[in-house]
């Protein structure tokens, strides 16, 4: 019987690959977008906090410090991303788009600084994983730029609603789902900290939403990639 850790093992690297094949498709479609190109930062970055959680998850029962750090420093390096990504997409690198950013900036400085001179409480290691309960002292930190990332991901989902009501442009639709595949998985992501403590089928299902987050913004992007390739065929032909 294959033992429940090797189920997480396989979801988190699948996760890191499926991510990192997401944001190297947008990065070479988009090359010229910068929203594009954000929005694949988030899922280049998401990938590596995966493959050091596949990885140190792997090496159990030996306790990997640096991979652990590894992965809290991408964590950081993702939430910086996705601020960024909205800052230019709703704001267009406007004052208050570069506030959003160097808010969340600091608060991840702050946060690294905490990662390597805080001492951290012993691993709670299940069958199904193993969590590192961060001091109270760094979840305050987190739990800022997890607010800050939420709302500019609530006001810009509701904004594409509205154009895409008044529009009805698939584009509009498209830049929804993207948005919308980032507040998946950060709502998931949110859950996983404490599904692991739990272990079961809870972390599995969390797991498998964070891929299925993964797969929407993909889709997001090749769906668009198909549908201009496909009006240039079209535009071809009446020629």
């Amino acid at each position: 019987m294959i033992k429940p850790i090797y189920y997480n093992i396989f979801c988190s690297l699948m996760i890191a690959l499926v991510s990192f094949y997401t944001s190297l498709y947008i990065l070479w479609k988009k090359r010229k977008d910068k929203e594009a190109i954000s929005f694949a930062l988030v899922w280049l970055s998401t990938a590596f906090v995966w493959f050091c959680i596949g990885i140190y998850t792997l090496s159990l029962p030996v306790i990997n410090k640096p991979l652990i750090k590894g992965g809290q420093i991408f964590i950081v390096f993702t939430f910086y991303a996705i601020v960024y990504h909205f800052a230019h997409k709703i704001w267009k690198g406007k004052k208050i788009g570069r506030l959003a950013v160097y808010g969340v900036s600091l608060i991840g400085l702050y946060y690294l600084i905490l990662l390597f001179i805080c001492s951290f409480p012993e691993p709670i290691i299940t069958d199904w994983g193993v969590a590192f309960p961060p001091p109270l002292v760094m979840k305050y930190a987190f739990f800022a730029i997890i607010f800050i990332i939420m709302s500019l991901i609530i006001y810009d989902l509701l904004k594409r609603i509205i154009f895409w009501i008044k529009n009805k442009k698939i584009r509009d639709l498209q830049r929804f789902f993207a948005t919308f595949s980032i507040f998946l998985y950060i709502f998931a992501g949110f859950f996983d900290e404490w599904a692991i403590h739990y272990g079961g089928i809870q972390l599995f299902l969390i797991r498998i939403t964070e891929m299925f987050a993964v797969l929407i913004a993909y889709l997001c992007y090749s769906g668009e990639s198909s549908e201009n390739s496909s009006l240039l065929n079209h535009q071809q032909s009446l020629k």
